[in-house]
């Protein structure tokens, strides 16, 4: 059976108004070696119905149709059946341009990198209304690895985490049994973080080639009580992961500051979401007592080795003693 160069992982939940510009950049990509794993998660709009309509004329696109489980459940499922020597992914309201994969594939492959991280653009309605460039501080044509990467994101405060600016190696992946955590939002930090402490080759691609739509809809503008704290309550997680990771790493001084000072980071991300909630909320106390629960204050003030960070600790350690601020 032949195999594919790239697996793109398509993950798809009620996006049916976004769905046909994703979906024609990659029947547009110049790379054509491709499989296209698409995964139903249980819409309840059209999409399926749009996806069936590109499969027809698209041989390469894979259609898995599952009861809805959530962002990280649908890239599981695909990864699951995925054969290509490379893994990409496309959220479903972005696009990419037509040479995303053919370029960062030659790079990757000329420069015998377990991952590459490319760039992308922000935009609105659509991809020729471009409005900002996602990284700018990145060690653009070189390879390293990625504890040496980890220092760097931390240096210039520059953490490109997102797992569709990543073109990985399958059997890296693999090697590692790296998959999603089910039900989590912000899933792409643990992904992200196991995978880049593991590789000891990443390159990096300047040109920004993918378009990551400002989606208005999006779980993570909601404003919504219950999506606020599911994203706070993975914060919680994603610091308590750094702490470990820092703690693991201890041989490795520079790294483990990195790791720390990306937790504070973290930390303070989760304090402004919780901040977000009405003062008096049941929900934010709660949220502020598993955050302190599971170590986070603490964390964060070990991350906390410059004026900046201690700062954000110390507002973070006044919250959790005073909720209601």
């Amino acid at each position: 059976m032949h195999t594919p160069k790239i697996s793109v992982v398509l993950p798809v939940y009620n996006v049916a108004a976004y769905l046909p510009a994703a979906l024609a950049s990659l029947a547009q990509q110049t790379e054509r070696d491709l499989e296209i794993i698409a995964v139903n998660d249980g819409s309840t709009d059209n999409s399926l119905a749009l996806l069936e309509s590109a499969a027809l004329k698209d041989p390469r696109i894979t259609i898995i149709t599952q009861a809805n489980g959530g962002l990280s459940a649908a890239r599981n499922t695909a990864l699951a059946v995925a054969r290509g020597r490379w893994i990409a992914f496309l959220d479903s309201d972005d696009w990419l341009s037509p040479d995303t994969l053919a370029t960062w594939l030659a790079q990757a492959e000329a420069q015998e990198v377990q991952m590459l991280i490319g760039n992308g653009f922000r935009f609105q309605q659509t991809p020729d209304d471009r409005f900002a460039t996602l990284c700018r501080k990145q060690l653009w044509g070189q390879v390293v690895d990625g504890p040496a990467w980890a220092i760097h994101a931390e240096r210039v405060r520059e953490w490109p985490h997102w797992v569709w600016l990543q073109l990985t190696r399958r059997d890296f992946i693999e090697s590692l049994g790296v998959r999603f955590v089910p039900g989590m939002l912000h899933e792409d930090s643990p992904w992200t973080l196991q995978l880049v402490l593991a590789a000891q080759r990443i390159g990096f691609c300047e040109a920004p080639l993918y378009g990551y739509r400002r989606n208005p809809v999006s779980i993570v503008r909601s404003p919504s009580t219950t999506m606020l704290s599911r994203r706070a309550s993975s914060h919680i997680d994603i610091v308590a992961l750094l702490d470990t990771l820092a703690e693991q790493h201890r041989q490795q001084p520079n790294l483990r500051r990195a790791l720390l000072r990306y937790a504070n980071k973290r930390g303070n991300h989760f304090r402004k979401l919780v901040w977000k909630l009405p003062r008096w909320s049941p929900v934010r106390r709660e949220l502020m007592r598993d955050f302190v629960a599971a170590g986070g204050v603490r964390t964060m003030f070990k991350g906390g080795d410059c004026a900046r960070n201690a700062a954000q600790a110390l507002l973070c350690w006044l919250s959790a003693r005073v909720p209601v601020l």
